[in-house]
């Protein structure tokens, strides 16, 4: 017999064992990969409803800011001077223009309406609450509150919602 070499049996519990110690690492490789690529999906994602709502919080309370003590605020939504076919517009003066907002089917807009984006898509909604309880109410009070949500095109799944309450002193 000769001890100079590796038997073929030698070989292929060789790479029998070495089979059995790669496949659960690649299982690792695999799934920190899918982590990774979601975990900067969530980031861009985050960016874009933050970029958003940056906007709309250079936008004033109402369009009726400066109102006398009897007169009521607006009604949420754009007023009809202000119709933007959904998209945005440079005559949106408050935060509730923004309701209902959304960019499905487009990808992420620019206040240019050039899409830079086309994997991510958001959707604004804007609500009068209670000024105390900050629960949704239909009648107008001195708190906004502005909800911005970013979500996959891929698979509409929603990355991020962000919640801002916006309130107007009496």
């Amino acid at each position: 017999m000769n001890e100079n070499g590796f038997s073929l049996v030698e070989v292929l519990i060789a790479i029998v064992l070495l089979t059995l110690v790669i496949f659960p690492f690649m299982d690792v490789v695999t799934i920190s990969t899918k982590a990774t690529i979601d975990s900067k999906k969530r980031f861009k994602a985050s960016n874009y409803a933050k970029e958003l709502l940056e906007e709309i919080k250079l936008k004033k309370f109402d369009e009726k800011d400066n109102k006398p003590e009897s007169e009521d605020w607006s009604e949420i939504g754009e007023e009809s001077s202000e119709d933007s076919n959904n998209g945005r517009n440079n005559d949106w003066n408050d935060i509730d223009d923004y309701d209902g907002y959304t960019e499905d089917g487009i990808g992420i807009k620019g206040l240019e309406g050039n899409v830079y984006d086309d994997k991510f898509y958001r959707k604004v909604e804007v609500y009068y609450v209670d000024d105390d309880t900050l629960e949704e109410i239909g009648s107008k009070s001195n708190t906004k509150k502005v909800i911005v949500k970013c979500y996959s095109v891929e698979n509409n799944e929603k990355y991020i919602e962000i919640i801002w309450y916006s309130k107007k002193s009496k």
